[in-house]
């Protein structure tokens, strides 16, 4: 089997090596003296979520005010003082600059070989956020949930990138730090799959679902280059 298309996750993907967004808010609250129980600041990460996507000009936020935002809204529903918003985001996004250099690097490298696609349970600032990161001319498609009306693990959106892509799941891999939403419906399709592994307490996938195991998106391509 020959890879031609590769397609990745965004966030715990390529901005850092499998950390959910949920862990790096919790890490981020204990750099800022803030102690929080696990189960409270996922409930609240998850309404942030839910909170962002309504936001009118969420198409128009960087990364940076986008964290900002999600970091004041946790903080509004574990009612915290919202004031600590700007020094949490900053603490979340201390190493992602670096990550994502990296995973740009390691994209540019095997450029020539693979067509990238994006794959994304993300809000629609998601293109800006590439576009600021040096990211946007590197992938032939992007399919975002918040504006493709699916979100993985449907296999829709999956198959929606692999259509712009000109592309078939047998010469296709994902790339994933979610054995949930990005390794097992890409097996289910056929694709070859590259667990990002990091946060497997978060994660209630089958480990088996993946082909390969990596630290980070260099490694994952590396591993796919020497596909037979």
């Amino acid at each position: 089997m020959t890879i031609r298309c590769v397609l990745l996750d965004f966030g715990g993907t390529l901005d850092c090596p499998g950390v959910h967004w949920s862990t790096r808010f919790a890490d981020a609250f204990l750099a800022c003296g803030l102690q929080v129980d696990r189960p409270s600041l996922d409930r609240a990460f998850f309404e942030s979520d839910r909170r962002l996507a309504a936001l009118p000009q969420i198409a128009r936020l960087d990364l940076l005010a986008h964290v900002r935002a999600q970091s004041r809204f946790i903080l509004e529903e574990l009612r915290l003082d919202p004031s600590r918003a700007a020094a949490i985001a900053w603490a979340f996004l201390e190493s992602t600059s670096t990550h994502l250099a990296r995973s740009r690097s390691a994209l540019k490298h095997h450029a020539s070989r693979f067509r990238f696609g994006l794959v994304s349970n993300f809000s629609p600032n998601l293109g800006l956020i590439l576009r600021d990161a040096g990211l946007a001319d590197l992938f032939s498609a992007v399919v975002v949930s918040s504006l493709a009306g699916h979100s993985k693990p449907e296999l829709a959106i999956f198959e929606r990138a692999l259509r712009d892509l000109d592309g078939n799941a047998s010469e296709a891999a994902m790339v994933g730090d979610s054995l949930r939403a990005d390794i097992a419906p890409a097996k289910r399709l056929g694709l070859a799959t590259v667990w990002v592994r990091g946060d497997e307490s978060r994660d209630d996938g089958e480990c088996a679902a993946a082909d390969y195991v990596v630290k980070d998106v260099a490694e994952a391509l590396a591993a796919l280059a020497v596909v037979p």
